[in-house]
């Protein structure tokens, strides 16, 4: 083989190995985490809704403002963390890992938080009666007093 087809199979190599843009897989653990940190968000929705009464009053769990806060709050601190605190490409991409971990435990653990709090509140009212109070970060709680006929 001549040096010349030599040098260009080696250049294709090389190109095919390289991405194409530098630190492509940094962001595509960035890219990553977000997605999973909108599916989570997304599933958290879905599971943070329950509803409960008796014939007087009825007790409706609703998603927490807050724990939206947390999930993106985590994505940004990794973001901020990867920029300014990451040696390599190696320990960018484990925090990205991590944080995809610590979105899950937030979103799950405010799930089941809100639910038990929200299903061993007494419907007549904790720690008075007509009062309620509500797992407040975890979920939102909202208070139906139809009008009797």
């Amino acid at each position: 083989m001549s040096n010349t087809t030599q040098a260009n199979s080696t250049q294709v190599q090389n190109r095919v190995a390289q991405p194409t843009l530098p630190g492509a897989s940094l962001l595509r653990g960035a890219r990553r985490l977000l997605v999973h940190t909108l599916i989570v968000g997304v599933i958290y929705s879905m599971f943070t809704t329950a509803s409960r009464g008796s014939g007087k009053i009825t007790l409706n769990l609703h998603p927490s403002p807050f724990v939206y806060l947390a999930l993106a709050g985590v994505f940004f601190a990794t973001i901020s963390w990867v920029m300014n605190r990451a040696h390599d490409e190696a320990t960018a991409l484990r925090a990205f890992r991590r944080s995809s971990w610590i979105v899950v435990a937030i979103a799950l653990g405010s799930l089941v938080i809100a639910f038990v709090w929200f299903f061993n509140t007494p419907i007549t009212g904790w720690p008075f009666e007509n009062s309620w109070i509500a797992p407040f970060p975890f979920g939102t709680v909202t208070v139906d007093n139809p009008p009797v006929q």
